[in-house]
């Protein structure tokens, strides 16, 4: 499976959003180049547990930027915040009982999450904030 890259395609022409972005695409490559070593249970809990937490800090981000500027269609957005944290809490406590390297599916499913996303979703709030002074 290939990695991951950064895109200018990807870009919410936000520059802390699509700082917070990169990072979190360099999170999931780390993850999957662990993933791919053996015996790399520490290596793989540690970089699962930072991704759900930035990944917590970037959605408050932008969470707090709908909030500041009215964004109108906050409610939806939310939603699917909430949705991949509970994905993510359940694909670590699965990780944590098993005790195994994490199934290519679930890196699979964390690329296509996030790339999806930022073009389905995060790009719709881009142009409103942008509109606001947001850059």
């Amino acid at each position: 499976m290939d990695l991951v890259t950064w895109s200018d395609e990807y870009s919410v022409n936000i520059r802390e959003i699509d700082s917070q972005h990169k990072k979190l695409v360099k999170l999931i490559t780390l993850l999957q180049k662990e993933t791919d070593e053996k015996n790399q249970h520490k290596a793989v809990n540690e970089i699962l547990e930072e991704l759900i937490k930035y990944t917590v800090y970037h959605f408050s981000f932008e969470e707090s930027l709908f909030a500041q500027y009215s964004y109108p269609e906050t409610r939806t957005h939310i939603q699917a915040h909430t949705e991949l944290i509970e994905q993510l809490k359940t694909f670590l406590n699965e990780f944590h009982s098993s005790g195994n390297v994490l199934p290519i599916d679930l890196i699979n499913f964390l690329q296509k999450w996030l790339i999806d996303h930022i073009v389905g979703e995060d790009k719709k709030y881009s142009s409103y904030l942008n509109s606001k002074g947001v850059n």
